[in-house]
This record gives C-alpha cells, structure tokens and sequence, in this order.
C-alpha cells in the first residue's frame, strides 16, 4: 500500500482563509482513497507562486520526506500545482526513478515510469510554465507606467491616446 502525500499550493489567497487549499485537499483525499493509498501528511503551501522562486516550505519537506522514505507517492490537483518550473519536474521524475514514487493527479494519470506519461508530464510542465510566464507578461502591461494613466495618455490630463503622432500632422 502505497504512502502518500497530499501537495496542495495556491498562488494567491488574499483573504487567507485557504478555500482553495481545502478544495484541493478534498479532491486529493477522495483521489487516494479510490486508490487505496494511505494518507501519510498533508503539504500546503497556501498563498505561494511557484514561479516566481519564493521560498515554499511544504514543498521542501515533502521533498525530504520522500528522501527520507516516508512518502512513496504524491497526490495533486494538477501538474502545475506542484511546480511551474521544467527543472522541478525533472526532480520529480528523477525522485520518480530514485525513490519509485508515485504520482496521481485529480485531473488525470501521470505515470512516471513510462516514456509516453513522462512526455505528457513534461508536456503539462511547459504548459504550466509559459502560462505562468504570459501571465506575468500580461499583469506587467497592465500596471500604469510613471507619467502615464492606465489608458495610455498622458497622466497629468488623463486623456487618452486615441491617434498616432504621424496620423495627426498635416499633410505637406
């Protein structure tokens, strides 16, 4: 019987109150249970990004209790909930060869020791990653610029751009 860790990250919890990281646990529970795996911990890292390389504390220990042989499977929500970086993935699947862990996803099977659900897992990795990425790509257009509105034009008026200098001169 397997012994697994329940990993559940939220990337933003403003109000604190963990609703995400509570609905990812109840998924994950019923996940093993339909497994027949063993909850051994819980791992939340609740109101951490894993992109951005903030420290994430449950993260850490699930990787130690897995060194450590405490843990032989992880249970997740999704692929990106337990990393948005390629590198960390590759941890996983090497702690996969290592170790012989196990994972299981809420939203479909990732089987680790297989070419076909590595690919698929790496897959899922670089997806996460450049969603992650646009992401950051998108809030860092939206943030108003020193000088300017958030419309474009010019802040001390506040009126917007709506017309390029070369299509307002006159013509010659």
């Amino acid at each position: 019987m397997r012994r697994a860790a329940i990993y559940c990250r939220i990337s933003q919890d403003r109000g604190g109150a963990g609703l995400g990281i509570a609905r990812q646990e109840a998924d994950c529970r019923a996940l093993i249970e339909r497994k027949g795996w063993t909850v051994v911990d819980v791992y939340p890292d609740n109101d951490v990004s894993a992109y951005s390389g903030a420290p994430r504390p449950a993260w850490k220990r699930l990787l130690a209790d897995i060194e450590d042989g405490t843990v032989d499977a992880i249970a997740c929500w999704h692929v990106d909930r337990l990393t948005r970086s390629p590198r960390e993935l590759e941890d996983v699947i090497d702690l996969a060869d290592r170790r012989g862990v196990e994972l299981a996803t809420v939203t479909g099977e990732i089987d680790l020791v297989t070419p076909t659900g590595r690919l698929i897992a790496r897959m899922l990795g670089a997806a996460a990653r450049h969603e992650a990425e646009h992401k950051a790509e998108r809030q860092k257009h939206q943030r108003p610029r020193p000088g300017r509105s958030p419309a474009g034009g010019c802040a001390r008026t506040a009126t917007p751009r709506t017309a390029s200098r070369s299509s307002t001169r006159k013509p010659r």
